[in-house]
């Protein structure tokens, strides 16, 4: 499903392998077509399907830049239009939580720290004692919430203190709290 998404993408790949530079003018109405498919699915894709848009754009890049400059409607004008939608794509894919670690995120005792969390920021100690765990494995548990993206941690003085990500914060509502 991913993919229809992105078949204006695929188009002006096809545009630039076959019919050359003069042909770009059609890949300006497709250019829009994406603008528009971006800013409806955006707010709802999961991080595979704008992997999937960064990845197609980032081929119509590649075959658009083969082809030599001619005017606005020449390989440089569309490829700066597609270099900004791999920039937005893929900034989007990266801050976009992934199904499998949100899945991950709401079982415990990642769950329990979640709900912990949801009330503000906590020190790591704070965290360990209130649930029952030892200082070492909880920063092992926050390293892991760390990399799923439910969870970062700031500075104060010395002291390091952990807090939700936006996404964990959505995940903690999820889980009741």
């Amino acid at each position: 499903m991913s993919e229809a998404y992105w078949k204006p993408l695929a188009e002006i790949s096809d545009i630039a392998a076959g019919g050359g530079a003069s042909c770009l003018g059609k890949a300006d109405p497709l250019l829009a077509a994406v603008a528009e498919i971006i800013a409806d699915v955006l707010p709802t894709a999961s991080a595979s399907t704008l992997r999937a848009g960064a990845s197609e754009a980032a081929a119509a890049l590649a075959a658009v830049k083969r082809l030599g400059p001619v005017d606005d409607g020449s390989p440089d004008f569309v490829a700066g239009r597609l270099s900004a939608i791999i920039d937005i794509l893929g900034f989007a894919a990266m801050s976009t939580l992934d199904d499998d670690n949100a899945q991950k995120a709401m079982q415990p005792p990642y769950s329990g720290i979640l709900k912990a969390l949801s009330g503000g920021a906590r020190h790591c100690a704070d965290l360990a004692s209130s649930m029952g765990k030892g200082r070492d494995d909880m920063l092992r548990l926050l390293d892991d919430m760390r990399a799923m993206q439910v969870v970062t941690d700031h500075r104060r003085g010395v002291e390091t203190f952990f807090e939700l990500t936006p996404a964990g914060s959505l995940l903690a509502k999820e889980l009741g709290v």
